[in-house]
């Protein structure tokens, strides 16, 4: 019970800062790839030791102030939400 408790007050402290960040910066998009209701929720894949990047898995050529190409490899994602999700919680499908 205290565990499930503690879960829960953490949830609500992550809901909340990730909020904060989301009202903090603009996205043209409106967060579409970080809403679970979206068609198209995008994966991104942490990259150790680079503290405010991660790569983003969607292969699709929509424009994103935040998308940038990397050695026709790769697609690096600056994205304060998405960077949020993905190296503080651990959360590499954004669901």
């Amino acid at each position: 019970m205290v565990q499930e408790i503690s879960k829960n007050i953490l949830q609500k402290h992550q809901d909340d800062k990730i909020q904060s960040i989301m009202q903090s910066m603009t996205c043209e998009k409106d967060f579409q790839c970080c809403r679970s209701d979206s068609v198209n929720n995008h994966h991104t894949k942490d990259i150790v030791g680079i503290h405010s990047i991660v790569e983003c898995l969607d292969q699709t050529e929509t424009y994103c102030k935040f998308k940038m190409p990397f050695s026709n490899i790769y697609n690096l994602c600056t994205c304060p939400v998405r960077v949020h999700i993905t190296k503080k919680l651990g959360v590499e499908k954004i669901l």
